[in-house]
């Protein structure tokens, strides 16, 4: 995995070289930039021109020589620091990248020592510390790499480096990866891509963490997660091909096209979908061919021997294993080679080969164990000489300040004790007042909290009273007037009989009326003050309602329909026969005093849960403005303040249905008029709060 991690990374580290139509060769370049630096040009000039003499040789040995050079020029001025940091991590890039950790170590060092005397934090430290990192990585020293990771991590987050993070996550990722612990790996890749995305300004970067991220969600079997990530992929290679066309880049698109087959391919198999696995692996063939990358090509054998062992074709996979030298990679490769086995019934070549890397597995393991063993030996004998110098260096200051450490203890014992003492007693008088202040503060916010409540009560029950007695007023006056007018009139000899006989009609409307209001005002007296008795009793549903609408029906305009729809009939349920009726005809009544024509209906049907009839009075008449539908159920609202009536029905109807134990409310869907709904239940007891005095159940 070392490996084929390296190439991974080379490819992806691969400059950007113009490549228009009149480029030179690359010796011819380098003749054309040398010889611009025989000429002395400015310090920034001949940085520059070292660095593009170090870019054409990338990763080979004349790229030290420049990188060098660069360097030299650049320590000559004070302002140079910036264009070291640049060539000492490309140093440490190619030293790392042919394994020379002594080298890594040292350009590693020399950035650390320029930017602790500079007080910065560059980006090029990240990268050098980094190297060493996947370097301890690489060679199988996981505790050493992770703790390098952990230390680098902890010193970006204090710094606040948000590179740095960038950087210290595709690290931990990298370990987390080859330890097999992809769901840290995915957490920590995704912290990293989400810091790289929001700088936006390394693409390339951002690509090869995407492919590291996508290979841990594919061995976690997150698929929608990869997928996303592969379609962003797709996009950002699009890209890159572009770049290279218009700018003579030489981004190894191919390479990454390959490899974002694969990554599909292998999808596919995890979600057994053979037929797309092959069609995408038939895709990547020709690019990983064109190619030639190790990596490329262990991945695409990988995921074919995967597909071939999923379809069953156990031969062809294990042929694809041994010939292409896989298990010598990837710890998975010898799993899947041991399921092929046993798929196979070779269980004595299985249990063999297990054995092979179990044994490779151990000596692995036992190499890792004593290269700790030695990494804690040594850094056991360095803190021991440390220890000993710190205890000689600590005695000598026990011994120069035990006396002095002695009366100063002394001195600070007696102040200490005088000044608890004082505390004590202040504490002690502060404590007794405190509670008496308390006891005083609790009495007081008791007492005003209590003539608040009940100031707010008298406030509240004086302005009911005026509320009610305005209203009360204004109801009995307008039938009063009525009455006490017509009936002077009557009395005059010039009206004519006729007229009279209008009159009283007119005068006994108002008595009705007048009537009508004061039996409303001691219903909802009663039902409140719980003097109002209930019979619950078995009643037939549909004789109530008949009965209803007979109470109504010379109340209704010509021209309208009353209409009774039961659902079911006959229906029984425990009620009061009287209060129902009642809570009906007020709901009828008010139908027939706002419908001029059209269609008053009452019906009834038995809820799906069998615990409540549903009763429903449908007009066609004006309706109820939204306005008013919140507040219709108070005492005296009224839709037309014109229209009689004492705007007590509908109260004393909520009244009374709550006494039975149901509910009532206003359809807001129903637009071409009103609709109430009554919910009664089927079959009830009341109860005795509620009941009130008198109540027969």
């Amino acid at each position: 995995m070392r490996n084929t991690y390296l190439v991974l990374f080379i490819y992806l580290m691969i400059p950007m070289f113009s490549l228009g139509e009149n480029t030179y060769t690359t010796q011819q370049r380098e003749d054309s930039l040398l010889s611009l630096l025989k000429s002395s040009p400015a310090i920034n000039e001949q940085i520059e021109l070292y660095k593009d003499l170090a870019t054409m040789y990338r990763q080979m040995p004349k790229e030290i020589v420049y990188l060098n050079k660069m360097a030299d020029v650049a320590s000559s001025t004070s302002k140079g620091h910036a264009s070291l940091y640049y060539a000492w991590a490309n140093l440490s890039r190619h030293y790392y990248n042919i394994q020379n950790r002594d080298s890594l170590i040292y350009w590693s060092h020399k950035i650390d020592s320029l930017a602790a005397a500079k007080n910065e934090v560059p980006d090029a430290l990240f990268d050098a510390r980094g190297f060493i990192c996947q370097m301890d990585l690489w060679d199988g020293n996981y505790e050493l790499a992770m703790n390098g990771a952990i230390s680098l991590y902890n010193y970006a987050r204090d710094t606040k480096s948000e590179y740095g993070l960038i950087c210290c996550n595709e690290n931990l990722g990298l370990i987390y990866q080859e330890i097999h612990r992809d769901s840290d790996a995915i957490v920590a890749y995704r912290e990293g891509l989400d810091l790289l995305q929001k700088r936006g300004d390394n693409p390339k970067f951002e690509m090869q963490y995407m492919g590291n991220l996508i290979e841990s969600y594919l061995r976690t079997d997150h698929f929608t997660e990869a997928e996303e990530l592969l379609t962003r992929y797709d996009e950002m290679i699009q890209d890159r091909k572009r770049e290279n066309e218009e700018q003579g880049t030489a981004f190894p698109v191919d390479r990454c096209r390959a490899l974002m087959y694969v990554f599909y391919a292998d999808m596919y198999v995890l979600q057994d979908k053979p037929k797309k696995a092959l069609e995408t692996l038939l895709k990547a063939a020709p690019i990983v061919e064109k190619t030639g990358d190790d990596y490329t090509e262990f991945c695409y054998n990988f995921v074919f021997a995967k597909y071939y062992y999923l379809i069953g074709k156990y031969e062809k996979a294990l042929n694809i294993i041994d010939t292409n030298k896989l298990t010598e990679e990837d710890i998975r490769t010898s799993e899947l080679k041991v399921e092929i086995f046993e798929a196979l019934g070779r269980y004595k070549e299985a249990l063999a080969f297990s054995r092979e890397v179990v044994e490779h597995t151990k000596m692995l393991h036992d190499e890792a164990f004593n290269r700790q063993i030695n990494q804690l030996r040594t850094l056991h004998d360095l803190n021991n000489q440390e220890m000993q110098a710190y205890e000689l260096q600590l005695r000598e200051q026990q011994l120069h300040t035990q006396r002095l450490l002695m009366i100063i203890l002394l001195v600070v014992s007696i102040v200490l004790l005088v000044m608890l003492y004082i505390v004590y007693k202040s504490y002690r008088s502060a404590r007794r007042y405190q509670r008496e202040l308390m006891k005083d503060k609790e009495a007081l916010v008791e007492s005003e909290r209590q003539l608040r409540t009940a100031k707010e009560i008298a406030e509240h029950a004086n302005q009911m009273k005026s509320t009610f007695i305005a209203n009360i007023s204004h109801e009995i006056r307008t039938p009063l007037n009525a009455i006490v007018g017509f009936s002077e009139l009557i009395s005059d000899e010039s009206i004519s009989a006729g007229e009279k006989k209008e009159f009283f009609s007119i005068i006994n409307n108002n008595s009705y009326l007048l009537l009508n209001l004061i039996n409303d005002i001691l219903d909802l007296s009663r039902l409140e003050s719980g003097n109002m008795k209930f019979i619950i009793e078995k009643t037939n549903l549909s004789d109530c309602c008949r009965n209803a609408l007979a109470s109504v029906e010379h109340r209704v305009f010509p021209g309208v329909q009353l209409t009774y729809t039961p659902s079911e009939d006959p229906l029984h349920i425990q009620t009061d026969s009287i209060r129902l009726q009642q809570l009906l005809i007020n709901l009828l009544t008010n139908a027939c005093k706002f419908t001029k024509e059209g269609e008053i209906n009452l019906s009834y049907q038995i809820d799906e849960d069998k615990q409540h009839v549903r009763i429903t009075v449908t007009d066609t008449g004006c309706g109820i403005p939204e306005d008013k539908q919140k507040v219709i159920f108070e005492r005296f609202e009224k839709v037309d303040e014109y229209a009689q009536g004492t705007g007590l029905g509908l109260s004393i109807s909520q009244t009374i249905i709550e006494h039975l134990g149901g509910s009532i409310q206003l359809d807001p869907t129903y637009k071409h008029g009103a609709r109430f709904i009554v919910l009664h239940p089927c079959d009830r007891l009341i109860r005795k709060d509620k009941a009130g005095p008198g109540l027969a159940i």
